[in-house]
């Protein structure tokens, strides 16, 4: 016999990495997007954070990933790229999202990755990418960022 659904909905892990930190990237540069703290529901086992990046834990085979950002686009010209990633550097999603500004801009980038095959030990983190050559830009702290992970099997 099955296991009732609504055992499955309340053993159903998820934790969300959170920040309302302002994070500079400079120019022509990708850096690891950062997180000032977590929130956890579900089995600890299953999923952990620490530096930045949320570790896969034993027996999870399929996770579903969301991120909100908020980024500040300096300079005519500054493109902002998100990428939930995992391992080294592998995105996740089918297409990277970006932003390109046509001035001083602001954008909220939302990405989400519905069904992500995974093993233990795999670590899954934001990626932002900077390709303007002079302007840095911001993720900003107008918006919480976040970064969630759901156990789905």
């Amino acid at each position: 016999m099955s296991e009732p659904l609504i055992l499955k909905l309340k053993n159903k892990s998820k934790i969300v990495a959170t920040s309302k930190v302002r994070q500079p990237i400079g120019a022509k540069s990708q850096a690891k997007v950062t997180f000032a703290d977590s929130e956890f529901c579900g089995k600890i086992e299953n999923l952990v954070f620490s530096n930045n990046e949320i570790t896969i834990g034993k027996g999870v085979k399929k996770i579903a990933a969301k991120t909100k950002v908020y980024g500040n686009l300096l300079k005519t010209g500054a493109y902002l790229e998100i990428k939930i990633a995992k391992n080294t550097d592998t995105n996740v999603l089918a297409n990277s999202v970006a932003y390109g500004s046509q001035g001083n801009e602001t954008a909220v980038i939302t990405a989400e990755a519905e069904i992500v095959d995974v093993t233990e030990g795999d670590k899954i983190y934001l990626l932002a990418y900077n390709s303007n050559t002079a302007a840095s830009i911001a993720l900003e702290s107008f918006i919480t960022r976040y970064l969630a992970v759901e156990v789905l099997e």
